[in-house]
């Protein structure tokens, strides 16, 4: 009761902290991002190792024991699940909830990798990822057109995933349908024979050819420069040119003759098995998927991806007679729901102002109408606050609220004018209609909240 009386007696801290609310709100409205679900942090990681013709029981004993033991050492782990097939190891690494999903993968990289030396040398890179709820695609951009080289289509779709993923706030672009350009080594196992050169050796021949390498730096008393070995090839014809290696002549002399790659096996271009199609109105096209960064506000997201196809467009796809539609844009459900939350909450203004106008009078609807508003925007700072997004379950949560709040003012407002009615003044009434009524109020929102 004496903290009533207090603040009717000093209205200023009233007006000052609803300025402050006011401002701060409108303020959220503007940066605050928009989502459709919200980001759900799950600290697990998970760890892919190739070991192509592997059996399970050797996938077991040389390689998931092996990483196991270093990841054990690594604090809040909480569970290790191992899974071996043909070919493939999987573990999943899961953490105590209060560990952040970077750290975690973070430290799985680094067990695995002390892991290596002791792991068959037959093993491809290992993969590590951590797993992202909010990882999904937000936009699909479909191209489509006459043309007949779903080859070229694919390159096209190539150029502009680049421009694309320097967007801010995209994470990823990933490319489906079309041909993709592969190169073929069709290998003769009679001339491999004659030379004397194994399955194993040409397949690591055929990894470290094409690449660039750091070869380290050459002093010069006062300068220092970097050294690097460019191996990556530029074509077929350097591929197929390429040395194995070098073979005894048979006349007795030391000369020693080079071996190319396309004396044991035939290199062409072709095209990898397909498998994803992609078809729009009944041809073939290519689709791009964008995925984003958490926390990034989906809206203008969007808006910046629509602004940079437009450039892409007449750069790309005008000049080989092309066309793109957007066929997916998570943007569109969000400000959907978004459009309708502030729908409601106009219809709701406007409704109980009309209502308790009618009944106690233009200003006590007004301020019960204000309830609304003063909600949301308390809501929207308090969101943006504690870092989290407006997605469909805090607007959800935000509606049920706004209920809850107006239902106390009306009582509250109803009270008050029930003991103005009785002859007692502003002060008095709205002291004694609010103490009479908020314990009341009180229990019922706590109940709520418990439920």
């Amino acid at each position: 009761m004496k903290t009533t009386h207090k603040i009717i007696k000093k209205p200023l801290i009233v007006i000052l902290l609803t300025i402050f609310i006011t401002i701060v709100g409108i303020m959220g409205l503007k940066i605050i991002p928009l989502e459709k679900f919200p980001d759900v942090v799950i600290p697990k990681v998970i760890v892919s190792i190739p070991y192509i013709g592997a059996s399970p029981k050797e996938l077991e004993n040389e390689v998931i024991k092996k990483v196991e033991e270093k990841i054990r050492k690594i604090s809040n782990v909480k569970k290790i699940t191992s899974n071996a097939v043909y070919s493939k190891a999987t573990i999943v690494v899961e953490f105590n909830d209060s560990v952040k999903s970077d750290r975690a993968k973070d430290d799985v990289q680094t067990a695995v990798n002390e892991a290596i030396p002791d792991l068959p040398s037959g093993i491809e890179t290992p993969i590590i990822s951590a797993v992202d709820v909010s990882d999904r695609a937000v936009m699909t951009i479909t191209l489509y057109g006459d043309m007949k080289d779903y080859l070229k289509l694919r390159d096209i779709a190539e150029d502009i995933q680049t421009p694309l993923e320097g967007v801010n706030g995209v994470s990823s672009v990933d490319v489906f349908g079309g041909y993709e350009r592969e190169i073929a080594v069709e290998i003769n196992p009679l001339k491999l024979e004659a030379y004397k050169i194994s399955i194993d050796y040409l397949i690591n021949f055929l990894k470290t050819t094409n690449l660039n390498l750091p070869g380290g730096n050459i002093d010069l008393k006062k300068s220092k420069y970097p050294l690097r070995i460019i191996g990556r090839l530029k074509n077929i014809k350097e591929l197929q040119n390429s040395i194995v290696k070098y073979r005894q002549t048979t006349d007795g002399t030391s000369k020693k003759i080079p071996v190319y790659l396309k004396d044991i096996a035939k290199v062409h271009e072709t095209n990898k098995d397909i498998e994803t199609i992609s078809r729009f109105n009944g041809k073939s096209c290519v689709s791009l998927q964008i995925r984003k960064k958490s926390g990034f506000n989906m809206i203008k997201l969007s808006k910046s991806i629509r602004g940079e196809m437009k450039v892409l467009n007449k750069r790309y796809l005008i000049t080989n007679k092309l066309k793109y539609t957007i066929t997916g844009d998570e943007s569109d459900d969000i400000k959907s729901s978004t459009n309708s939350l502030f729908s409601s909450i106009i219809q709701g203004i406007i409704i109980i102002f009309l209502v308790l106008s009618v009944g106690m009078g233009v200003k006590n609807g007004l301020i019960a109408s204000l309830a609304i508003p003063m909600c949301l925007l308390v809501t929207i700072g308090a969101v943006l606050i504690l870092g989290y997004t407006l997605n469909n379950l805090i607007q959800f949560g935000l509606i049920i609220v706004i209920g809850m709040v107006v239902d106390g003012a009306i009582v509250i407002l109803e009270n008050i004018y029930r003991h103005r009615g009785m002859g007692k003044s502003k002060e008095e009434a709205t002291v004694r209609g609010l103490n009479q009524v908020s314990s009341g109020i009180i229990a019922s929102l706590l109940t709520t909240m418990a439920a």
